[in-house]
């Protein structure tokens, strides 16, 4: 007997605004989008009106790559970006029901200061806030917040389950019902339902309590991703959503999907409070020919200088090797880069005998990180369903080509099919991101 979702979850991705390195380029992207709230609002607005579940703000502190000279940069559209909360705090003002979720670092941010910025969020937002904990890895950012060393993930990791473990405790300070506002008597709240934290850690020491009352959420809801042990691990410990990795894989999907959550119940936590959504970047067309030459459009748009540098990382610097020539068998790659999805593309590449223009516009597709679909509204749909039915996830977070037009294709062309499939729901329900994502479960014998 294994319990499922009726349902699946939607999250859009809004960072970049477009997930193909050349969606800035695309005819409708908006011009000096990256700094348009417009943009966002118009995004997040499109969104609640499809019923999505929540817009999803990733986060890099810093100007990546400035300094390489393998990277153009000024080639690419996401050099700026909006401050994740400052954005989703605008946005909460011009929606009513979609989830907010924006990205913090633990390794930059002290967890008063999280715990305060998300649980204003929520509270502005009327229960729709959530938290997407990372521990960061750019040594870009390292360098704008002077730390000195981040290499040691083991580190990272235990400061990071430190401050959510302070964040919650921070969030739980107050009782739902401790703010009386009694004009009669005089008194605002009830100190005997406050809670002082009191936390001395090995990276924190933080009194409490937090200066913020509960939302109608009480708990804003905890987002995270990654593929390591360590993320694993805190996802199964914390998460309610797990944004995730995949390559497109569906038995290593599947593997992904049954470890995370079978480590969730050895924390005693249901499952089913864990939502399972890989990314997903879908090109949609009436047929698969005309899906087709939408994707060829954006390969088309990728500059070279981009693919080579997107390359540099792998195979070393290619650029003086013409670009529809193979990947020369003599390559040395860098073993420290070598690992996990790099070494797999990097397999694949060379089984395949692909050129090094191949190889870059797999890179722009956003292989090995995500799934990439291209194909008609029901070949899509129907991989969508597969995956969700066999436990390989418990929705998907949707990353547009680009915007508007990549999410209006799934909206117009996919989502209709979805509803038609009973896959995703035509109203919202609830009020609080926490209550749309709580399981809707029927039993499959």
């Amino acid at each position: 007997m294994t319990q499922v979702f009726s349902q699946m979850a939607l999250g859009l991705s809004v960072y970049k605004l477009g997930y193909h390195r050349a969606a800035w380029r695309m005819p409708d992207f908006p011009q000096n989008a990256m700094m348009s709230l417009d943009a966002f609002t118009d995004a997040a607005r499109a969104a609640e009106d499809a019923k999505f579940d929540f817009v999803f703000f990733a986060d890099i502190s810093a100007v990546e790559n400035l300094e390489n000279p393998a990277r153009d940069i000024s080639l690419e559209h996401y050099v700026v970006k909006l401050d994740p909360i400052v954005a989703l705090s605008a946005i909460s003002a011009v929606t009513s029901h979609i989830g907010l979720v924006g990205t913090v670092s633990t390794t930059y941010t002290p967890p008063y200061r999280i715990a305060r910025q998300i649980a204003s969020l929520d509270v502005i937002s009327h229960g729709r806030a959530g938290w997407n904990v990372v521990t960061s890895y750019s040594p870009y950012e390292r360098q704008n917040f002077g730390v000195e060393d981040i290499s040691n993930i083991d580190a990272r990791y235990a400061r990071a389950h430190e401050a959510i473990d302070v964040v919650q405790g921070l969030w739980n300070s107050w009782d739902p019902d401790a703010f009386v506002a009694d004009k009669t008597s005089g008194q605002y709240f009830d100190r005997e339902k406050l809670s002082i934290l009191g936390h001395e850690g090995d990276y924190f020491s933080v009194k409490g309590p937090l200066d913020v009352a509960p939302s109608p959420q009480g708990m804003p809801v905890m987002v995270s991703a990654g593929d390591s042990p360590w993320a694993r691990e805190m996802a199964a410990k914390y998460a309610n959503i797990q944004y995730a990795p995949t390559q497109g894989d569906l038995a290593k999907a599947q593997e992904y999907y049954r470890d995370i959550k079978s480590k969730a119940a050895g924390h005693g936590r249901d499952p089913r409070d864990l939502r399972i959504l890989p990314g997903f970047m879908p090109i949609i067309g009436e047929t698969d020919v005309e899906a087709a030459a939408k994707h060829r459009a954006l390969k088309d748009l990728i500059h070279p200088k981009t693919g080579f540098g997107l390359l540099m990382p792998l195979f070393g610097d290619l650029s003086k090797h013409n670009l529809d020539t193979t990947l020369p068998r003599s390559l040395e790659p860098d073993p420290d880069h070598m690992r996990g999805f790099a070494k797999s593309f990097f397999d694949r590449a060379m089984a395949e005998n692909w050129t090094i223009r191949q190889c870059y516009e797999h890179l722009a597709d956003g292989e090995p990180w995500f799934m990439t679909m291209v194909g008609s509204a029901k070949s899509i749909t129907d991989t969508l369903e597969e995956w969700f039915h066999c436990e390989a996830a418990d929705g998907f977070n949707l990353l547009p080509d680009h915007m508007p037009g990549g999410f209006t294709d799934f909206v117009s062309l996919v989502l209709p099919d979805l509803r038609r499939r009973g896959l995703f729901r035509t109203e919202y329900s609830g009020t609080t991101l926490r209550e749309r994502l709580r399981p809707n479960a029927k039993t499959l014998q």
